[in-house]
């Protein structure tokens, strides 16, 4: 999967977060999505603890719990998830 996919959920996640301006996320959204929001920045890049694709971030997102295991067994995610 292209790098190209980490910077278009990079722009979207930031976008959509810049988007409600007025309204502030919760402290608690943005403390919890700190390293997430740190490894999606494009000027870390995978050299330097980055996304190296899509597939990391949809696998770091299940091993924090925001995304169940359950939700991606209609999609196709064959070989996307690590086995531990």
């Amino acid at each position: 999967m292209p790098y190209t996919n980490v910077i278009w959920i990079s722009y979207i996640f930031n976008y959509t977060i810049k988007k409600y301006e007025g309204v502030l996320p919760p402290a608690d959204f943005l403390k919890e999505t700190r390293e997430l929001r740190e490894k999606l920045d494009p000027d870390r890049r995978c050299f330097n603890g980055g996304f190296t694709c899509a597939s990391e971030i949809l696998d770091y997102c299940v091993k924090q719990g925001w995304i169940d295991e359950e939700d991606l067994i209609d999609s196709d995610t064959s070989g996307v998830l690590d086995a531990d």
